[in-house]
């Protein structure tokens, strides 16, 4: 608790302190099977698909 306070910074306001070390306790982000990649890369290029048909005709109508 010592080497918090010694890098709190001293304000007129209420001093709020941080741990500088959090373990971990969240477990890493896996990318899943192939299947469920492929289908979210799939979706992916759909949805930009379908957001440049949608813009297409407003990107004309200003030019």
């Amino acid at each position: 608790m010592q080497s918090q306070l010694e890098q709190a910074i001293q304000t007129g306001e209420p001093t709020i302190l941080v741990p500088t070390h959090v373990e971990r306790n969240i477990p890493l982000w896996s990318w899943g099977t192939e299947t469920e990649t492929i289908l979210a890369i799939a979706i992916l290029i759909r949805s930009c698909a379908l957001l440049i048909q949608a813009l297409a005709p407003l990107i004309k109508k200003q030019a």
